[in-house]
């Protein structure tokens, strides 16, 4: 079935204006729900040295992570 993992930046639920189409609030946490393998939006905006801690209670999962950022000249 579905997993939920909680996701938080520097130790705090992800503030609205950062959060990724994925995540959802629920009880003044962030979560993104995990029903079949796909690609899913987390955070969005300028994560330079931050953290971003992905956690669950249930094993099986894994994750693999990518970043695309845009060129300027």
């Amino acid at each position: 079935g579905p997993i939920e993992l909680e996701v938080r930046v520097e130790g705090e639920p992800v503030p609205l204006r950062e959060r990724g189409r994925h995540l959802f609030e629920r009880e003044g946490r962030t979560f993104v729900r995990v029903d079949r393998p796909r690609m899913v939006t987390l955070v969005q905006g300028e994560f330079s040295k931050r953290r971003v801690r992905v956690r669950t209670e249930r094993a099986g999962l894994r994750i693999y992570s990518f970043a695309f950022t845009g060129c300027v000249s």
